[in-house]
């Protein structure tokens, strides 16, 4: 897949191949940070002296990575249920014409990766 960890991966050796001056990275989610950290480590550099990576979603398995990934957390359940709210709303026709954002404070998970 374009958007797998191996793409990530190869995306990252080809940032690093660039010359650059960032000292951290926020990856799309946290498969595609540990793609991003295995090109890093491979590079010579460190994780994360070198370069910061933090990753989106708090995956089950980043808490046992090589470099135990940070992550931001999503709460899904609060999630669903805002999406089920406002889906209902919309079917019984109260909200017409409304547009809507919800924002919901995430939860940083603070590892070894940053």
């Amino acid at each position: 897949s374009a958007y797998g960890m191996e793409a990530s991966e190869k995306d990252m050796k080809g940032l690093l191949k660039r010359p650059h001056s960032f000292t951290g990275i926020f990856v799309f989610n946290d498969l595609l940070a540990i793609g991003a950290v295995k090109a890093i480590r491979d590079a010579g550099l460190s994780v994360p002296e070198d370069i910061a990576v933090i990753g989106f979603d708090n995956m089950s398995f980043s808490s046992v990575c090589t470099v135990p990934l940070t992550t931001v957390s999503q709460h899904n359940k609060q999630m669903g249920e805002a999406a089920f709210k406002i889906l209902m709303e919309r079917i019984s026709g109260g909200m017409e014409g409304r547009i809507l954002r919800e924002y919901r404070p995430e939860a940083l998970i603070i590892r070894d990766s940053v």
